[in-house]
């Protein structure tokens, strides 16, 4: 009577397969001997559990293991782990059927079956095809836009290039990816990087794989530029020639003129002054708006002095200055009464005759 199990031989076994290999394709044999001598019963081989279930079958006459389904490396990961189960047709002296098991492994080669995608690893990483970053107008560096390029297949590189009207103000790294890396934008040329001319690039970086070129992504990177005060103050005109009445009322409006400057935190935090501190004597300007104005009517004498010249400055909120020239030329008023030279004049005329003369 049967009183031993069956034992494997050549345990422990491991086989490979790649990924994608066709349903029905062998991987390896599994066999199992009957220890008792001169009876040699039947082996029946089963697949008790499977790490990845319904991957594999076996033939249980022959202990042939084969797919049984597609194989994706990239799912199920690069081993799978069988238990395989041998069983003799006939029961042993307990009544019991006599059984064995193995492990067997079989490990996933890999195949170049997948493009490389982009992922936005920021918090979890997903794939994504849309990515943000900034820089400051006129800067240097990495720009971070939180990109990673992954391939799932093993040993492979990944070519990455930028395309776009802008594409040459940046550079990519790395250029040339392993199968998990994260990707930066490094800024080339920061003289394009003007925020006064343009406030966003939008640049596409394409990641080809560099063995089979026909797998490729695309993603679109939006870089915001931010602006900084890089811009002085500036008058629309560099001469003003402005004219007006002596002895104008305090408070006469000269001039009204506001200096512009580009850079958005100057917006309304422009400030002007007069030079020389001399000219103030006459002349004074708001400091909020621009508007120069008649400071002192009485000293304002054409007859004293006709012409003033000034500069009106203005400075932004780093203290960067911009001017302008002010020509004022006072205009006449009759402000004057007619002066005699001579506080007696004597002349002679005779009896019945006329008299004409000049008074000067």
């Amino acid at each position: 009577m049967p009183d031993l199990d069956p034992v494997f031989i050549s345990a422990p076994y491991i086989g490979s397969v790649e990924e994608n290999s066709a349903v029905d394709t062998s991987v390896l044999r599994v066999t199992a001997i009957d220890q008792d001598k001169g009876i040699n019963d039947n082996i029946i081989y089963t697949i008790e559990d499977s790490t990845a279930d319904g991957l594999f079958k076996i033939s249980e006459n022959d202990g042939i293991i084969s797919i049984s389904s597609a194989i994706d490396r990239e799912v199920i990961g690069d081993t799978v782990t069988l238990t395989v189960k041998a069983t003799e047709s006939e029961l042993n002296v307990n009544g019991q059927p006599a059984t064995t098991t193995t492990t067997v492994q079989i490990n996933i080669g890999d195949v170049n079956d997948n493009p490389p995608q982009f992922y936005n690893c920021e918090e979890s990483c997903v794939t994504a095809t849309q990515f943000t970053g900034e820089v400051f107008e006129h800067s240097l560096g990495a720009i971070s836009i939180g990109m990673t390029v992954k391939d799932l297949d093993k040993s492979v590189q990944t070519e990455l290039r930028l395309e776009g009207v802008d594409k040459d103000v940046f550079s990519v790294e790395p250029s040339l990816a392993a199968s998990d890396s994260i990707v930066q934008l490094l800024v080339r040329q920061p003289a394009n990087l003007d925020f006064e001319e343009k406030q966003q690039i939008v640049l596409q970086v394409i990641a080809i794989d560099k063995d089979k070129t026909t797998f490729q992504s695309t993603a679109t990177v939006t870089i915001n530029i931010k602006d900084t005060n890089d811009n002085s103050p500036k008058f629309p005109q560099d001469t003003y020639r402005l004219k007006v009445a002596e002895h104008s009322p305090v408070g006469t409006d000269v001039l009204s003129v506001t200096a512009e400057d580009p850079d958005t935190m100057d917006a309304g935090n422009i400030t002007y002054s007069l030079l020389p501190e001399s000219i103030l004597e006459y002349f004074d300007v708001d400091t909020g708006t621009g508007r120069v104005y008649v400071k002192n009517n009485i000293t304002l004498d054409r007859e004293l002095r006709s012409l003033y010249s000034a500069t009106l400055q203005a400075r932004d909120s780093d203290g960067k200055p911009g001017t302008t020239v002010l020509e004022i030329t006072l205009t006449d008023i009759n402000d004057q009464p007619p002066i005699i030279n001579r506080d007696l004049y004597r002349e002679f005329v005779k009896e019945d005759g006329q008299l004409e003369f000049k008074i000067e």
